[in-house]
This record gives structure tokens, sequence and C-alpha cells, in this order.
């Protein structure tokens, strides 16, 4: 593991609020979800999400079916059994987990489990050279 990817790790960064500080930066998202399977790019409302920063994910009203792609395609089926490109990982409601994006897979696969939760997603590490604010 390269020291950046520790670094990143190991100094996950509070959500700093959208347009606050010197660069103006988006840094936090909150997606509406459904029942049905859609695709969002993240990196359309985050700014900086660059290869190898970590997001902060929650499911916020309700557990949230997530997986990521490199492409607006694909769905996901909650459903789906065996190792299948449908199969989903489980967010569960307000519950924070963290994930480090690579090889620009910025395209977040959402499913609600039920109802329509909110994904709330926040930028929550940056690149020893770059600026937070």
């Amino acid at each position: 593991m390269s020291s950046t990817v520790e670094l990143e790790a190991a100094n996950i960064i509070a959500p700093v609020l959208n347009g606050a500080g010197r660069r103006a930066l988006n840094r936090i998202a909150a997606i509406a979800t459904s029942t049905s399977s859609a695709r969002t790019d993240l990196s359309t409302l985050i700014s900086d999400v660059g290869d190898g920063h970590y997001l902060t994910l929650m499911a916020d009203g309700g557990d949230i079916y997530i997986a990521f792609n490199n492409a607006d395609a694909g769905s996901i089926d909650e459903t789906a059994t065996g190792a299948g490109a449908t199969v989903p990982w489980k967010l569960e409601d307000s519950v924070p987990q963290h994930f480090r994006i690579v090889e620009n897979f910025y395209w977040a696969i959402h499913k609600a489990a039920s109802g329509a939760p909110k994904l709330r997603v926040y930028l929550s590490s940056c690149g020893s050279q770059q600026e937070v604010l």
C-alpha cells in the first residue's frame, strides 16, 4: 500500500460545507433513491473525487444497495446471488461506510430496499499535496 493511500485512510476529514473555503468545492451530496436501480456520476456532484480518495457513504431513511462502475452502465438486483454483475453491496440505514475510489469508478449504481431514502456522500480524504479548503 502506498504512503498516499495510508495517509488518506488515516486522515479522514470532516464533511466540509459545500462552497466553503478558498477553493469553494462541492464535497457533500444527497442523492435521491428509489426501488428502481439507477446510476449517478459522482464526479459531477463531488469536486476532486479523483482516484484513490475516500468517500463516506450513508443511507438516510432506509437501507440502500450500491455498486460502483467506471461507465454509465449496469444495474443491480438485491435478490441476485453468486458473483454476477448485478450483485450489490448493502448500506444499512444510518451506518456510515468509507470507500476508496479507484480507476475512475465514479458511477454509483443505487437502489433503495424500500421507500425513497437519500444516499448521503461526502469526500472524506484528500492527497498530501491537495488543499482541503
